[in-house]
């Protein structure tokens, strides 16, 4: 406090009782590094704080997927910090990530710390359905991949049982599970939901205009009807091109829609202007 003789001893112990920061930094996991946040090391310094500012695996290193190798590496340092704790003088640790750092950080705190722990991601259903009163009911879906010729891979989630003929592309900075939750009102209803290149499974491959449209290409069959969020309609309209669908709309031509929960069940409803291929 200002204007307060301090004492030594009790500032040493108030310094060393507070929590150590571990720091993650961010870059959409492609790119980055921990000096990245040597900023908010220079301010936690000087309010005597210890911080721990870390590397993880970035996209590309390796020459494999990259997944999980980043979670792991996050634990591990929480982990280093656990065996410090008694030079730390606490058993807490404060995590504070930015942007992929704090995806990092979110699953470093809903998750074990052991570096072996393997993130299950078919394990959130059901809090997707409790958070949207969906039944849960039975769910049927399944990681699918297959390696191409020319080394690429498709990757996605097959929901349903049947050949699927709706096939759903996410946006930037997403994976196949941002329709997780239209999937499941939409059960039973057969559908692809795809990681697109640069994102989820394929997370080590370049995110190029190209390569996403190429991607798509390869995983639409005759009939198949293409959703795309955000960046995926952007991509959609791409993919349309190349395989002469016919999109829609202009605003006079068709509504756009969105899965609704009713009593009886999901419904469509009608809402404003879309872009969707057929």
């Amino acid at each position: 406090m200002i204007g307060t003789p301090l004492d030594p001893e009790a500032l040493a112990e108030e310094i060393v009782s507070r929590p150590p920061v571990l720091l993650i930094h961010g870059g959409g996991g492609y790119t980055g590094r921990r000096s990245d946040l040597r900023a908010w090391q220079g301010f936690y310094a000087r309010n005597g704080i210890v911080t721990l500012s870390i590397d993880y695996t970035l996209t590309g290193e390796g020459g494999a997927p990259t997944y999980p190798r980043p979670e792991q590496n996050a634990k591990a340092a929480v982990q280093y910090l656990r065996l410090h704790e008694a030079e730390l003088g606490t058993d807490r640790v404060v995590v504070q990530g930015h942007s992929a750092g704090a995806r990092l950080g979110a699953i470093l705190l809903t998750t074990p710390d052991d570096p072996s722990f393997v993130y299950d991601e078919m394990a959130y259903f059901g809090e997707n359905c409790a958070e949207h009163g969906l039944p849960i009911g039975d769910v049927v879906v399944e990681r699918v991949s297959h390696q191409l010729d020319d080394r690429r891979q498709i990757s996605g989630l097959r929901w349903g049982v049947g050949e699927p003929r709706l096939v759903l592309l996410h946006g930037g900075a997403q994976n196949a599970h941002t329709w997780d939750t239209v999937a499941l009102a939409l059960r039973p209803t057969p559908l692809l939901a795809v990681d697109l290149p640069g994102h989820g499974a394929r997370l080590d491959e370049e995110s190029t205009l190209a390569n996403r449209r190429q991607a798509i290409v390869d995983v639409l069959q005759p009939g198949d009807v293409l959703v795309g969020h955000s960046g995926g309609g952007f991509d959609a309209t791409l993919a349309a091109e190349l395989k002469e669908l016919d999109v829609f709309p202009t605003p006079d031509e068709a509504p756009d829609f969105y899965v609704d929960y009713g009593e009886t069940g999901p419904y469509v409803a009608e809402t404003g202007d879309s872009e969707c291929a057929t």
